[in-house]
């Protein structure tokens, strides 16, 4: 969806449509687009079950209800936190067009931990056996999931959503395919649905009419994807670039490695960090410059081949796809949850650098280590 469609249905008879009204090299669209099928070829050769033997292994892993409940606790706290900080209210507002996501207050720092714990929930439910437990989180996962889909906002949503059907898939039933093919095309239409609203307004009730008259009469079947699509630009801007002027021999990875850390925003303000030279923002400077009115993020095969050209490329995707096949299939709980923590969000990398997951996943990871260090079960006392 983020780099093949484009070119193939939208570039013959379209090719000014939404982002794509800003101006591109349509010479580079080839060249792109191949090597994004490098990309994609390299990740499938690394991630692939040749044997077809470890796919088929079910997943059986236990954890305890105090590290659950633990863990259930602290994401609502942090939510309350997140809640009476404006958190929710400045997402809104995000998307009614009158604030900037960037702008950091007291609520983004809630947003983080809130997010992880709340996704590492998601990733643990099907693992807790107790049903009352179980459906007391899922109770409250969909109540998040609606509040934030209320705001405007889809990318918690969605994660939750992508990390719950995957779990249950791996750890209770295996899904249909078709139900599954059949969820993601409603889920898209929803998501298509939901962005008409945002542009439109959401505070605006009748908007809803017009949304459902502009889904019924879109005009190209991959619509719904748009989000997705769009990024593609992006990957013919980097392209452009490093054909221009060079590759940057991974420096453009530099600020996500200290993301992994708090505080990275002190570390690009300390030392002064261009715009340009953070991770994901190439796109945008070379669009609007420094102070942009809005972000039109990356795309990964972009970032990649911005790192170190077409080797770029072939590294991160081969290393990307050994990731895959090692989280999926390596018998260790901590793999389990980091392989569903990528799950959710996998509908994002393609619009996002490389290193993009993993500061979620290191976190998730390390924060489980914690509350079970800390949360031990508790031993039975000797009967004597």
């Amino acid at each position: 969806m983020g780099n093949f469609i484009y070119p193939v249905f939208y570039y013959p008879s379209n090719p000014n449509i939404s982002l794509f009204q800003f101006s591109i090299n349509s010479s580079i669209i080839n060249k792109s687009t191949s090597l994004a099928l490098v990309a994609y070829s390299f990740y499938l050769l690394f991630s692939s079950d040749y044997n077809l033997k470890l796919s088929s292994l079910k997943v059986e892993y236990n954890i305890n209800k105090v590290h659950f409940l633990s863990i259930l606790i602290l994401s609502n706290l942090f939510f309350l936190g997140y809640f009476f900080a404006g958190g929710l209210t400045r997402l809104a507002n995000v998307y009614e067009g009158t604030a900037q996501l960037g702008d950091v207050g007291s609520d983004s720092y809630f947003s983080v931990l809130f997010e992880i714990m709340t996704v590492l929930l998601s990733a643990l439910i099907f693992l807790v056996k107790d049903k009352k437990y179980r459906l007391l989180g899922l109770s409250y996962l969909f109540i998040i999931i609606l509040l934030f889909f209320s705001t405007g906002s889809r990318g918690m949503s969605i994660s939750i959503l992508l990390i719950l059907l995957v779990g249950y898939s791996k750890s209770i039933k295996k899904l249909n395919s078709f139900l599954v093919f059949f969820g993601i095309f409603f889920a898209a239409v929803l998501m298509y649905f939901l962005m008409i609203i945002r542009e439109l307004g959401m505070g605006d009730s009748s908007n809803a009419s017009v949304a459902i008259d502009t889904i019924k009469n879109t005009s190209n079947l991959f619509d719904p994807f748009m989000d997705l699509i769009i990024n593609n630009r992006n990957l013919y801007v980097l392209v452009d670039f490093v054909d221009r002027f060079g590759d940057v021999k991974f420096l453009n990875s530099v600020t996500s490695l200290f993301g992994l850390l708090p505080g990275v925003g002190f570390f690009i303000d300390f030392f002064n960090v261009p715009d340009y030279l953070v991770s994901g923002k190439l796109p945008t400077y070379l669009e609007f410059g420094s102070n942009p009115s809005f972000g039109l993020g990356t795309n990964m095969v972009g970032e990649a081949y911005l790192s170190l050209g077409l080797y770029g490329v072939i590294i991160v995707f081969s290393f990307f796809g050994y990731l895959v096949r090692y989280l999926r299939f390596k018998n260790s709980l901590y793999a389990y949850i980091a392989f569903l923590l990528l799950v959710g969000q996998a509908v994002f990398i393609v619009r996002s650098d490389y290193l993009f997951p993993l500061r979620k996943i290191l976190w998730g990871i390390f924060i489980f280590y914690i509350i079970t260090i800390v949360f031990k079960k508790p031993k039975k006392l000797d009967s004597r």
